[in-house]
């Protein structure tokens, strides 16, 4: 099976490793970069290569997120390659035109959060 790849700026790494543990604890692979890449290795073509082999790609949106320019490049090769792109809402945002297109799951109530929903996509 191949992997859900998580795209996420880095100050969003709590909320990141919470998602990676509900997703992995339903049977889903997962790649990240911190976990995948090291020193040494080209790590462009790694995260290509990630994104290529994945079946699904979650952005997690958050206006940090949306300035960059690293993860608009993650969400936009997944389209590019056919892969499937799943934008979770943690703080509101105006999306890209693109992404704006997409249902995206509204995680910006901590207090009901849609897992299942995510699990379910």
């Amino acid at each position: 099976m191949s992997h859900v790849f998580i795209s996420y700026q880095h100050n969003d790494s709590d909320f990141a490793e919470v998602l990676i543990n509900r997703i992995e604890m339903a049977g889903f692979p997962i790649w990240t970069d911190t976990d995948r890449l090291h020193a040494g290795v080209d790590w462009r073509t790694e995260i290509d290569e990630a994104i290529k082999d994945s079946f699904a790609l979650i952005v997690i949106m958050t206006p940090e997120a949306k300035a960059s320019e690293a993860i608009t490049f993650e969400w936009a090769s997944a389209f590019g390659a056919g892969v499937r792109v799943i934008p979770v809402m943690l703080k509101p945002t105006p999306l890209h035109p693109r992404l704006e297109a997409l249902h995206y799951l509204d995680f910006t109530d901590p207090s009901s959060p849609p897992w299942q929903a995510l699990i379910n996509v």
